[in-house]
């Protein structure tokens, strides 16, 4: 069992139990505010307000960052020929996505803002905002 101390930041673990399956397929983010010998108590910051709750410490996982790491992480910036896939919502909590090789951008102000990718055959316009790179071109 994890080691907690109060302050850490942790994972809450959730999900569903039926008589035909079992997930453990949801997460709370919370702050240790009191360790027990078994258990936690959590802060949760949801929404503007916070609530405590007492959880059982093996639902739960610490998460941790070296702080200096968020200074120097940064986003792959796409390039001409990459693979890239881009995103937006969609209907619900569905995700819609194109996948394809970027072939143009189009700059506004200084900054990338729209793109072409090429989707088979077809050549759609997206925005800039809305790619990841999955494959670089070397």
């Amino acid at each position: 069992m994890e080691d907690f101390k109060k302050g850490d930041l942790v994972a809450v673990f959730g999900g569903d139990l039926t008589q035909e399956s079992k997930t453990a397929d949801t997460v709370s983010f919370c702050k240790t505010a009191i360790v027990g010998q078994s258990d936690l108590v959590v802060q949760n910051s949801v929404y503007y307000s916070k609530t405590y709750h007492v959880v059982p410490k093996s639902i739960c996982r610490k998460i941790h960052l070296d702080p200096s790491v968020l200074a120097a992480a940064e986003t792959l910036v796409p390039k001409i020929g990459d693979l890239v896939v881009s995103f937006s919502r969609g209907e619900g909590d569905e995700l819609n996505k194109k996948t394809g090789i970027l072939c143009k951008i189009v700059y506004r102000l200084g900054q990338p803002d729209r793109c072409e990718i090429l989707c088979g055959t077809e050549n759609v316009n997206v925005g800039w905002t809305s790619l990841i790179v999955l494959r670089r071109n070397n």
